[in-house]
């Protein structure tokens, strides 16, 4: 920005009020990203799991918070590539397993056949790494109203 004169030592201290209550000098953390435990949660996964599928999508740390990771690129990475931010906490719900949307008392709902649908696509569904899919909340609500 350049460098500051002052006439007296009252606008110097002004100054540099004005400086540090900027934004980027805030301590608080910022809304829009997630700690790695977080996001074991939001994918039912552990924590080994979420860093393997962070770097496999060449996802890196936010440059304010070395330990967080933005939620815009963690719902890019399950298919979203924008969200506002009205809906950050529906889209912050934990994710459903094959498990969850089992059935026993509907034909065709077994933890097989939700399995099978998963892989050949029939339903919805996000893959974190290869030997795991995960499912929206308001997909599942949708397919179970559906069938």
């Amino acid at each position: 920005m350049g460098k500051f004169w002052h006439r007296s030592k009252g606008d110097y201290v002004l100054s540099m009020m004005r400086r540090n209550n900027s934004p980027q000098n805030v301590s608080t953390p910022d809304p829009g990203t997630a700690k790695v435990s977080e996001i074991a949660v939001h994918w039912c996964v552990c924590e080994t799991t979420v860093r393997t599928a962070l770097m496999a999508a060449c996802i890196k740390p936010s440059t304010l918070c070395p330990e967080r990771y933005r939620w815009s690129e963690i719902w890019r990475l399950e298919g979203l590539h924008f969200v506002p931010f009205e809906d950050f906490a529906m889209r912050k719900e934990p994710l459903l397993k094959a498990a969850d949307l089992v059935q026993p008392d509907r034909q065709g709902w077994s933890k097989r056949s939700v399995r099978r649908r998963l892989e050949n696509g029939s339903i919805p569904s996000i893959q974190l790494t290869s030997a795991v899919r995960r499912i929206r909340p308001d997909v599942a609500a949708i397919l179970m109203n559906r069938f």
